[in-house]
């Protein structure tokens, strides 16, 4: 079966958000025999109910299942579901968010008019509790930024509003592996910022980052792992 898209979606303990993640997929207006899922559970607690959740799924998406022994953290999980996607380009979705439901045809629009890019970036909606706004941290003028400029969080470095080729695969997969559950995207996109020659942004949101849930509902942080992350 060959795809456009692959998306990949890591699970932590965020099963009951899970099917409104697959079912923004479902939604989309663009052809769902193009679309590969791969979920990821990464040692989650609730694996029965995750394996669940992706045999209901089964009859109405293209996915495949990828199930970790043990919790590795969310940048192992998503480099392990990249490295066996499928699609000439592909997307991390947190389980916790979703997508507009036009998200997929402007994207394949964007690429059928402007050609390939190393990754396209996409505004997003922030969902706090009902309030859904635009988010303020989507610079139209990324598509200039350097290096230096993720690192210093001038310019956005989340994985999630982006949508990577497929040729790039090989830039993750350097990537050394290590356990991290939030903020693995700036360690990454710091590396892909080095590497990438062509970049292109859309200015109209695509994605819903939901706030207050997931990692993002965390309060409390054990000391000695955040300091392990960071280093």
């Amino acid at each position: 079966m060959s795809y456009f898209f692959s998306i990949i979606i890591p699970v932590y303990n965020t099963e009951k958000y899970l099917p409104r993640a697959l079912d923004s997929i479902l939604a989309q207006d663009f052809d769902l025999n193009k679309i590969e899922v791969v979920v990821v559970n990464d040692g989650s607690p609730k694996a029965c109910e995750c394996r669940a959740i992706v045999e209901e799924y089964s009859n109405k998406l293209r996915l495949e299942y990828i199930k970790n022994e043990v919790n590795q953290g969310t940048h192992i999980a998503k480099k392990r579901g990249i490295e066996s996607s499928n699609g000439e380009y592909f997307l991390v979705l947190d389980s916790d968010d979703f997508y507009e439901k036009n998200a997929l045809s402007v994207l394949y629009q964007d690429i059928l008019k402007n050609g390939n890019a190393d990754y396209i970036e996409f505004n997003f909606y922030e969902l706090d509790g009902k309030r859904k706004h635009q988010s303020s941290f989507f610079d139209s003028l990324g598509k200039n930024k350097k290096v230096e400029d993720v690192l210093s969080f001038k310019k956005n470095h989340t994985v999630w509003n982006k949508c990577f080729n497929s040729s790039i695969k090989n830039i993750w997969q350097s990537m050394e592996s290590f356990y991290s559950i939030f903020s693995e995207d700036y360690y990454e996109m710091g590396i892909i910022e080095y590497y990438v020659k062509k970049r292109r942004l859309i200015s109209f949101p695509l994605y819903v980052y939901v706030q207050d849930t997931g990692i993002t509902s965390i309060k409390k942080y054990e000391k000695e792992k955040v300091k392990k992350m960071i280093l």
